[in-house]
């Protein structure tokens, strides 16, 4: 008598669904002759387990299409005892029985492992039955666990989202229109060092903000992104480059706008920048920002490279 003729061997959802479809007929579609003998002996031993069968592999003979199953989730009233299953082992195709209580005792894999149906048959019916109550609790407690940290991570993810809104707003008042009344408010509540602690560092960031305008027109300059010359000083003569001009020029010939900052930046040090004329790259490397009143047509009467 095959397996799927017994009452408690039954077809899983979508397994049954694909052979309803697709007009199967029910006394084609079997336990994969492995797992046929298991399947078979554990059906009458346990009339009151399920052994739900899915994992369809279609095999033809003769013009005919038998569906073999090769997975079987076993339960009792609901509840799930384990797994019957054929899986590729060891560079073959095994009998695999799996549970909690197996995995609990395998170090390497999640399933005992055998082509015996007899072995296989043992082992469920050893490792296979309803949990005891330590389990219940064990697997209770467990799934209470995942069911509360999934809250936890989803309600973290609402207040993070809905927090950072308010803070972008809060932040643009505060470091904006209402920064004096922060300020203020601060002075009556917070203790006077931290007063004065926030006075001086909103007065460094204020002058770092203004620096690193500095900085990126620099950057922009060099990149001819922004107007401006990179000028390099070779004794008497400087060669400066423009955009896509490079052109070498003396103290006579240099653009008024280029000379008047040199003249200012050859008194920094090098690596040093100053507020909207650019930087001192090293001793003989000028990077200049362009005024916006800078005449080019007046660019130099010096010798184009």
């Amino acid at each position: 008598m095959s397996a799927m003729n017994f009452s408690n061997v039954v077809l899983e959802s979508n397994v049954d669904k694909f052979v309803t479809t697709h007009g199967l007929a029910r006394d084609k579609v079997l336990a994969h002759p492995m797992l046929e003998p298991v399947i078979e002996k554990l059906a009458v031993l346990y009339p009151l387990w399920k052994f739900e069968g899915s994992g369809a592999h279609s095999v033809s003979t003769n013009n005919q299409s038998t569906l073999w199953l090769t997975n079987f989730d076993v339960s009792c009233d609901g509840e799930p005892l384990g797994v019957i299953t054929r899986r590729y082992e060891g560079r073959d195709y095994q009998i695999c029985v799996t549970n909690d209580r197996i995995k609990a005792k395998m170090e390497r894999t999640n399933y005992y492992k055998t082509k015996d149906p007899n072995k296989a048959i043992a082992k469920v019916k050893k490792m296979f039955g309803p949990n005891d109550t330590q389990e219940v609790a064990r697997i209770a407690r467990g799934k209470a666990g995942a069911v509360a940290q999934d809250a936890e991570w989803s309600k973290n993810r609402e207040l993070g989202a809905a927090t950072e809104i308010v803070q972008r707003a809060a932040k643009k008042y505060v470091m904006g229109a209402g920064f004096e009344a922060f300020m203020a408010y601060v002075k009556d509540h917070y203790p006077a060092q931290e007063y004065e602690l926030l006075v001086t560092n909103h007065e460094v960031a204020e002058k770092a903000r203004v620096e690193l305008e500095t900085i990126k027109a620099t950057q922009g300059v060099i990149s001819t992104q922004k107007k401006g010359a990179v000028v390099t000083r070779r004794g008497s003569t400087y060669v400066v480059e423009q955009s896509d001009k490079v052109e070498i020029c003396d103290d006579n010939t240099l653009p008024e706008w280029i000379r008047s900052r040199i003249g200012m930046l050859k008194l920094i040090e090098p690596a040093q920048f100053v507020s909207d004329l650019g930087m001192r790259a090293n001793e003989n490397v000028f990077v200049l920002i362009e005024p916006p009143e800078a005449n080019l047509t007046d660019v130099t009467e010096g010798e184009t490279k």
